[in-house]
């Protein structure tokens, strides 16, 4: 066939079902024929065609490395969002001092609350070594909840769900990858400090047809600075932030992975970020009464072989 096909693996089920049938209805016919063909006239046997031996290539996994390391980006963004629900969530200047206006910190605030986001992802990645590059946008979101348990602890609950499509055009290939996140922060308030930790667990569907597995871990480390303003106006609070980020992943294992093709297989080596890079990002928060507000974030992500962008719409409700 001269022209190129992205590979479809229900087209090639459905071809291989095909030939199968094909094989099995002509097999009477052809022992049949042969046998006659015997009783006339013997023929000399044809020699056997020796088969081509098939040697895998490194992008044929291109999509599934692709899905993989969204995976694992995926998991560091909803880690992200947990850490800043569980530092800051509606302000923790609004949870120090709940009625505002210079009034008493002992003035008992909402107990509860519930936040939802609708988030939309672009990531660009570049060629790294046999990966030949991507393109990914991501939708999704979130619901979560949260509670004061005592006087300066708070607990969160949160679940994401998010849908992704991964597109490899120089290598022909494309991939959908569902996930499903569940998280929990904590955070204790302490005069001016806020101490905090997110844990959170994901669950998606990656099938390498003839790879191995592979386990892909990251460690980072991020120093920054977060300068911001608030207006109160008609008795609506509006906050503006903007933020950036040094990046330091200083950790990062990204596992081999063994493609088979019949007895022929060759290692392909996972793909992850570059060691240093840098983060930015803008907000802007409307608190309509003491107890809704709406906001809005855009963050982004810079790399030496990746770019991401990040926009995000919340409402968060207090009682």
């Amino acid at each position: 066939m001269c022209c190129a096909l992205r590979p479809s693996r229900k087209r090639n089920r459905i071809v291989a079902a095909i030939a199968l049938a094909a094989f099995l209805t002509l097999t009477p016919w052809a022992a049949l024929s042969s046998t006659s063909a015997a009783a006339q006239s013997p023929s000399p046997s044809p020699s056997p065609t020796p088969s081509a031996s098939l040697t895998p290539v490194p992008t044929t996994i291109n999509s599934d490395l692709s899905s993989g390391s969204a995976v694992l980006n995926l998991g560091s963004n909803f880690l992200e969002r947990l850490g800043n629900q569980a530092t800051s969530g509606f302000g923790g200047a609004l949870r120090s001092n709940p009625a505002g206006g210079g009034a008493s910190e002992a003035t008992e605030g909402p107990r509860y609350r519930t936040w939802g986001e609708l988030y939309g992802i672009s990531t660009t990645i570049g060629t790294q070594g046999d990966f030949v590059g991507d393109k990914r946008r991501t939708v999704g979101g979130v619901a979560g909840f949260g509670a004061r348990v005592a006087p300066g602890v708070n607990v969160g609950f949160s679940v994401d769900q998010s849908h992704t499509t991964v597109d490899v055009p120089l290598a022909l290939q494309s991939a959908t990858l569902d996930l499903t996140q569940i998280g929990f922060n904590a955070s204790v308030d302490k005069g001016p400090w806020t101490w905090a930790v997110a844990v959170e667990e994901a669950g998606g569907g990656l099938d390498p047809v003839a790879a191995s597995g592979a386990m892909l871990q990251r460690a980072r480390l991020l120093a920054g600075a977060e300068i911001g303003h608030y207006w109160i106006v008609d008795q609506k609070v509006l906050d503006l932030s903007a933020y950036g980020k040094f990046v330091d992943n200083f950790s990062q294992d990204f596992s081999s992975v063994v493609v088979s093709l019949g007895e022929q297989s060759i290692t392909v080596q996972g793909i992850g970020e570059s060691q240093y890079g840098a983060d930015a990002g803008a907000s802007a928060s409307l608190s309509l009464t003491n107890t809704a507000r709406l906001y809005v974030n855009y963050d982004a992500k810079f790399r030496a072989a990746l770019q991401s962008h990040q926009g995000t719409l919340g409402v968060e409700f207090r009682w």
